[in-house]
């Protein structure tokens, strides 16, 4: 059987969080952006949108993850 989590702010999960997770056969997450602080401009919105897109995916693969 095959999981994916379908509603995760995984940026706020640690490295054992997301070994768990494989371990426990998610295979794939669907990744919720949100912004803690209300921004302070459009760049900080650019720059999460970013980190989202190019960082995660890459630490997530890791544990054998996908997005």
């Amino acid at each position: 059987m095959r999981f994916i989590d379908s509603h995760t702010h995984i940026y706020l999960r640690s490295s054992e969080d997301l070994e768990l997770m494989a371990q426990a056969g998610v295979e794939g997450v669907v990744i919720c952006s949100y912004y803690p602080v209300k921004p302070s401009g459009l760049s900080t919105l650019i720059d999460l949108y970013k980190w989202l897109i190019e960082e995660e995916p890459e630490r997530l693969s890791k544990f054998g993850l996908s997005t």
